[in-house]
């Protein structure tokens, strides 16, 4: 009997340690790699239709990166198959030049956590590592500017 509850407990350590060192929802991280402050604007919806209210109202939460610093911009899995991702900056102020980034959630194509490393005028993604989550993300499309870049 002592082997069984032994067993159970070192099972249980086993995949906490597996979740915590994984990632149930995809995760994008944002780098600031400028010497301003980045004002970040975010909104994740459904791609299927028009935005809805409550989803405009995320736009409103604006977020700010010092320089150097990152911003995890944790993904839900609670919207249906097909979802998008929207994040909007702005470099040195709220009507500064900038950039954005649109994302694909699905549980098929992607990674589980990706890196975007903003500077003054590109973007670089990178995927990051994750044994594990329920759904992935995908950057479809990339802007500085009006223009989309590769």
């Amino acid at each position: 009997m002592k082997l069984n509850k032994k067993g159970l407990v070192i099972l249980s350590i086993v995949l906490l340690i597996i979740f915590y060192f994984s990632r149930l929802a995809p995760t994008i991280y944002l780098h600031n790699n400028t010497n301003k402050d980045l004002y970040i604007y975010t909104m994740q919806h459904t791609g299927s239709m028009e935005p809805t209210l409550e989803e405009l109202q995320q736009l409103k939460r604006i977020k700010v990166i010092r320089p150097n610093e990152q911003l995890s911009l944790p993904v839900s899995t609670s919207y249906s198959e097909d979802t998008e991702l929207f994040s909007k900056w702005k470099i040195g102020s709220q009507s500064g030049g900038g950039g954005s980034i649109i994302a694909l959630i699905n549980d098929s194509k992607g990674g589980c956590a990706i890196d975007i490393f903003i500077k003054e005028n590109s973007i670089e993604v990178i995927d990051k590592e994750a044994i594990y989550c329920t759904q992935k993300v995908l950057i479809s499309q990339k802007t500085i500017g009006d223009q989309i870049v590769e």
